[in-house]
C-alpha cells in the first residue's frame, strides 16, 4: 500500500505515479488517517478545517475546527473545552493558560468527561472521496461508497 504523497515543500505535491484504487487502504478512514499522519510531518495542525453550516433561512456560518474523529487526542480537546470561555474576550494568553491548568488539576488522573455545553459533530460517512492533485486538472479521484458493512472503491473522472 503506497502512502507517500507529500514529496517536497512545493505548493502542489505531485504523486510519483498516478493514484490507483489498489494503492489505497480498503477503509477510507484508515487511508485518511495515513494521509493526515504524513501531512502532520510537514504541516502543523494538518487536521484543521473549516466547518460551514447554514440556518434554515440559508444564513451561512463558518469556523475553523480540528478534526478529532479519527485520532486519540480527545482528552486534550476536552480539557481545552472545560477551560475555554469560548469566543469571549480574555485579558491575555496567561489567563487562558491558567484556566487550562485549573481544568487539568481538576481532572488529574481521571477520564475527562465531555462538558455539558460542548457541541460537536459526529460524522458517520456513507461516501468518502479522496483526491490527489495531478497536472492539467487530471486529478486522481477515488470514491468509497458504503455497501452494507463494506466499502466499495471506484475511480471518478476529474
Amino acid at each position: 500500500m503506497r502512502t507517500q504523497f507529500l514529496r517536497s515543500s512545493g505548493r502542489h505535491q505531485e504523486p510519483v505515479r498516478p493514484l490507483d484504487v489498489t494503492d489505497l487502504d480498503p477503509d477510507p478512514l484508515s487511508q485518511l488517517r495515513l494521509w493526515l499522519e504524513e501531512a502532520e510531518r510537514v504541516c502543523p495542525l494538518a487536521q484543521a478545517m473549516t466547518l460551514a453550516t447554514a440556518t434554515r433561512d440559508a444564513a451561512p456560518s463558518a469556523r475553523i475546527v480540528l478534526l478529532h474523529a479519527i485520532d486519540d487526542r480527545g482528552c486534550e480537546s476536552r480539557l481545552a473545552a472545560w477551560s475555554s470561555p469560548q469566543s469571549r474576550s480574555l485579558p491575555d494568553r496567561d489567563a487562558l493558560d491558567r484556566l487550562y491548568a485549573r481544568a487539568a488539576e481538576l481532572f488529574a488522573g481521571e477520564d475527562v468527561p465531555l462538558p455539558p455545553f460542548w457541541g460537536g459533530y459526529r460524522v458517520l460517512p456513507e461516501t468518502v472521496e479522496l483526491w490527489a492533485h495531478r497536472e492539467n486538472r487530471l486529478h486522481d479521484r477515488i470514491r468509497y461508497s458504503l455497501a452494507g458493512r463494506e466499502w466499495r472503491r471506484e475511480r471518478l473522472a476529474p
